[in-house]
C-alpha cells in the first residue's frame, strides 16, 4: 500500500514562516511507516530556494492574490493563497507514484479555504483515490469540511491519543499504534530540505485556558523521551546541517526540573546556533536555573504568554501571571544574560469585558518594562469556553470558520472595530522600536 501525505496551501491576509512545521503530519508519516505503508510527502508551503532567507532561517512564502470572501470585504488588506504556485504543484504531484490513499492536514479553522483548494486539486489528479483530512480544523469543524468536501473522510480525533489501533474509516484498514514511539524522525526523513528544525518535548498541555483547545487536539499531556527528541535533532544537524531550531510545546517549561532541564543540558552540547520559542512560554515557570539552562542551550527569541495581567481577566487566561510577577521574571531573564530586545510579551485583545483602551494600557505597561509588546487578538476556537461565551453575541462563528480569523473576530465585538485593532498594532510597533 502507498500513501501520499500533503501539507496544504494556506489562505489568509498574512503568513510568515516563523519556524513553521506540520508536526501532526510528521507524526502521521511515522505511524504510516510503522505500519509498513510506503509514504510520500508533499509540502505546499515549501519555500523556494530563490527566495531571500531571513535571519535564523525564517522568511516569506510564495503568494497569490485571490478574491476576498464577502465576510472580509471591510478588512483593508490583500487576501492571498500562500504556498507553491499551481503549476508547480501540479507538476510535482504528477511525479509521485499513484497513491492508494491520500492524507491532507489542516490547521487554523479560518485557513479552511486552503485545505479545500488543495483537496480539490488532488481529487482532479487522483479522482478515484480516497482522501482523508485530519488535523486541527478537521477536529474542530468536521461538519463544515464534510459539507464543503463531500466524499472526503474527516478524522475527528487526535492522532496522538490512539492507544492500540487507529480506525480512520470503516472502508480503510486500521493502523497499529502498539510499539509506536511517536517519533517524528520518519516524518523528518521524508522532507526534502530544511531551513530550520522543530523541537517537540511534549504533547498536549496540562493547562485549561478558556481560549485554547489544546486538550481536545492532542489527547492527554505526555512527555516525550529525551532519547527520541535528541535523535530527531541530531538527524537534522548531522544530515541537513540545521543550526536553528524552535520549540513547539504548548507547555515547554512545565515540570522543567524533571523533563526540560536535562534536555537543555544535552542540547547545549550540540552544534546548535539558536533556539527560538515563538509559541508563548509560561512566565510562572521561569527560575534562575531554567533561565541559565536556556541561555546555555542558545535560546535567542523568547515569547511569553502574558495575555493580561488584569485580575478582571485572570479567569480567561488561567491566571498565567501578574504585572508584578512579570517584572520579577524579566529580571531573572536579564540576569541570566538575555537581552530585553529579544523578549516579546503577548498581550491579548478580545477577552470578556475588555475594551481597546484596556488592551492599549496593558501594551504600554509592558513596553515600560523595556520589552516588546506583541498584540494578539482572540480567535474563537470551537470546543473552548470563550467560544461558547461569544456564540450568542456572534452566532456566525458556529457555521462560518472564516469568522474565527484574528484579523476580524474582535472587530465584531461591542466596543471594538477594525480601526481600533489597527491602532493598537501600530502603537505596539512604535513602542517595540524603542526597545534596545
Amino acid at each position: 500500500m502507498r500513501a501520499l501525505v500533503v501539507n496544504p496551501w494556506i489562505t489568509d491576509f498574512k503568513l510568515y514562516d516563523e519556524w513553521m512545521h506540520p508536526l501532526g503530519l510528521y507524526l502521521l508519516i511515522s505511524l504510516l511507516k510503522h505500519n509498513g505503508i510506503k509514504t510520500d510527502y508533499y509540502n505546499c508551503l515549501e519555500r523556494s530556494g530563490l527566495q531571500k532567507k531571513k535571519r535564523f532561517g525564517t522568511g516569506m512564502f510564495e503568494e497569490l492574490d485571490i478574491q476576498k470572501p464577502e465576510i472580509y470585504r471591510d478588512v483593508p488588506r490583500r487576501y492571498r493563497r500562500f504556498g507553491v504556485k499551481t503549476e508547480r504543484f501540479e507538476h510535482d504531484i504528477s511525479s509521485f507514484p499513484s497513491p492508494d490513499i491520500i492524507f491532507v492536514g489542516s490547521s487554523m479553522t479560518y485557513w479552511l479555504e486552503g485545505v479545500v483548494a488543495t483537496v480539490q486539486s488532488l481529487s482532479s489528479r487522483f479522482p478515484t483515490t480516497p482522501i482523508v483530512v485530519g488535523g486541527t480544523a478537521a477536529i474542530l469543524c468536521p461538519q463544515v469540511l464534510r459539507t464543503r468536501l463531500p466524499g472526503v473522510v474527516v478524522v475527528t480525533h487526535p492522532l496522538s491519543s490512539a492507544d492500540d489501533r487507529l480506525e480512520i474509516s470503516s472502508d480503510l484498514p486500521e493502523l497499529r499504534t502498539a510499539q509506536w514511539h511517536r517519533s517524528i524522525l520518519p516524518g523528518l526523513q521524508s522532507v526534502r530540505g530544511f531551513l530550520h528544525g522543530p523541537i517537540l518535548t511534549s504533547l498536549c498541555c496540562p493547562m485549561r485556558c478558556k481560549y485554547c483547545a489544546s486538550h481536545n487536539l492532542a489527547g492527554k499531556y505526555t512527555c516525550r523521551s529525551p532519547e527520541t527528541i535528541l535523535a530527531e535533532t541530531d538527524y537534522l544537524i548531522d544530515t541537513h546541517g540545521v543550526r536553528h531550531f524552535s520549540v513547539f510545546d504548548d507547555a515547554f517549561l512545565y515540570r522543567s526540573a524533571e523533563h526540560v532541564l536535562p534536555l537543555l543540558y544535552s542540547l547545549a552540547r550540540r552544534s546548535i546556533a539558536s533556539i527560538h520559542a515563538p509559541n508563548g512560554l509560561h512566565l510562572r515557570y521561569i527560575t534562575r536555573e531554567t533561565a541559565d539552562a536556556m541561555r546555555a542551550a542558545r535560546f535567542v527569541t523568547l515569547r511569553f504568554g502574558y495575555e493580561s495581567g488584569s485580575r478582571h481577566h485572570s479567569g480567561a487566561t488561567s491566571g498565567k501571571t501578574s504585572g508584578i510577577q512579570l517584572q520579577d521574571k524579566l529580571r531573572i531573564l536579564t540576569d541570566a544574560g538575555f537581552s530585553r530586545k529579544d523578549i516579546g510579551i503577548y498581550v491579548m485583545g478580545g477577552l470578556p469585558g475588555q475594551l481597546p483602551q484596556d488592551m492599549l494600557a496593558e501594551i504600554q505597561e509592558v513596553a515600560s518594562l523595556g520589552v516588546k509588546p506583541k498584540p494578539v487578538f482572540l480567535s474563537p476556537v470551537p470546543g473552548t469556553e470563550l467560544f461558547d461565551y461569544y456564540l450568542p453575541q456572534v452566532p456566525q462563528i458556529a457555521v462560518d470558520p472564516l469568522s474565527h480569523n484574528d484579523m476580524l473576530f474582535v472587530a465584531l465585538l461591542r466596543g471594538w472595530s477594525l480601526q481600533a485593532m489597527e491602532e493598537i498594532r501600530h502603537a505596539a510597533r512604535e513602542l517595540g522600536q524603542l526597545v534596545r
